[in-house]
């Protein structure tokens, strides 16, 4: 989270929600739904999947915001809720698929240098191993800083920015390799 202003308005909106002051929970969960929405479809690709792993996420959040203790960790307990929730939804779909094998064809297809295209359009995030295309997303697509993203996903600083590192590596290749196809 790189704007200190935003950061702000997150701690003083969470802490007028722990007194009850339901026009703050209300501008909370507007400003950060849009946040939660956009990941989640980011990382499940599928926008009804996303708009009710969101939703399950904002009722939590607004459940459990009074026992929230320290404001300033708001974005990082939000973004571990939905986590979770995606990994729920995540699990709860390969369950389904398993029992209800269709057959179906879907227009994806890999091409020569490992990313995924959809509808021919190449989503190199998606060639990536799921923990660290989830890596790549916090930081650069949601600003975490790389100390927010090892408390969030808990596992070492030193972890995180290997991982980073090996992320950037491996998109550089695919751009390369995708580009000469």
């Amino acid at each position: 989270m790189n704007n200190e202003k935003e950061k702000v308005l997150d701690e003083w909106l969470v802490l007028n929600c722990q007194q009850g002051d339901k026009k703050s929970l209300e501008l909370l969960v507007e400003r950060w739904q849009v946040k939660l929405m956009a990941y989640a479809i980011s990382h499940l690709g599928d926008r009804d999947a996303a708009m009710e792993v969101t939703q399950n996420s904002l009722i939590s959040i607004i459940k459990g915001i009074r026992n929230l203790k320290d404001p300033v960790s708001y974005p990082k307990w939000a973004y571990q809720i939905l986590i979770r929730r995606i990994n729920d939804w995540l699990r709860k779909e390969i369950r389904w698929r398993n029992t209800h094998q269709t057959g179906e064809q879907d227009v994806i297809s890999n091409t020569k240098s490992g990313s995924i295209q959809v509808n021919g359009v190449p989503n190199f995030l998606q060639a990536l191993d799921p923990e660290i295309s989830n890596l790549v997303r916090l930081f650069y697509l949601e600003g975490f800083s790389i100390k927010e993203i090892s408390e969030l996903l808990d596992i070492p600083v030193g972890t995180v920015k290997s991982r980073l590192y090996y992320a950037r590596k491996k998109l550089t290749t695919l751009i390369e390799d995708n580009s000469h196809e």
